[in-house]
């Protein structure tokens, strides 16, 4: 009986089947938009894998006796300790999974942290807006500038001491003579030696 509702049996081309048995193929009778999702996702995946696979490795060094839990999604998803033992010990990943937008944080930390010209005072700012890897990184330059900066005034501090040690052996080698050459008495220092010594330069006869 036929009342126009029947089903209709179309052949598969072979072009279609071709498409349908082999996988790789597949790809060519997709439209763009199509290629472009199944690309996002696989990347998504794969970045999810690859955090799955960090955050067990933290896990595991950080709780050897604590059964790993689910890749959390939020912060809540961690206790406290936990939290403190990733920003610590996994930053790079601890930002990845919890970092705030830009439009959470200060403007000028905002526009500092885009333009990669953040200043000391941005490093806590960062640590509160989930920006652990980007802290670390800046406590890295600091801890290395100050480094720089106590080593050089180390090396300054020594050469002035060798200088003065170095003039001082010079000084010893001197002969009296030399020595007071370098020194001559000063005028009042004269007059006061001469008023000692009764020398008033006056013929005696």
């Amino acid at each position: 009986m036929r009342d126009g509702l029947e089903a209709r049996v179309v052949p598969l081309s072979s072009r279609g089947t071709e498409g349908i048995q082999i996988g790789k193929n597949l790809s060519n009778y997709l439209k763009k938009g199509d290629k472009k999702l199944n690309c996002t996702t696989t990347k998504m995946l794969d970045l999810q894998a690859q955090y799955q696979e960090q955050f067990s490795s933290f896990w595991s060094k950080a709780f050897p006796k604590k059964k790993c839990p689910a890749l959390p999604s939020k912060l809540d998803d961690l206790g406290l300790m936990a939290q403190v033992a990733m920003r610590e010990e996994a930053p790079i990943l601890f930002q990845n999974l919890f970092r705030e937008d830009y439009s959470k944080i200060p403007c000028d930390t905002a526009n500092r942290l885009r333009n990669g010209n953040l200043w000391i005072e941005d490093i806590e700012v960062l640590e509160q807006h989930g920006w652990t890897a980007k802290a670390t990184e800046m406590r890295a330059q600091v801890a290395e500038a100050e480094k720089q900066i106590l080593e050089k005034k180390i090396a300054e501090a020594k050469a002035k001491n060798d200088e003065r040690d170095r003039k001082q052996q010079a000084y010893n080698q001197l002969s009296p003579e030399q020595k007071m050459a370098l020194h001559p008495p000063s005028e009042a220092s004269i007059a006061q030696a001469r008023r000692e010594w009764n020398i008033t330069g006056e013929p005696t006869y």
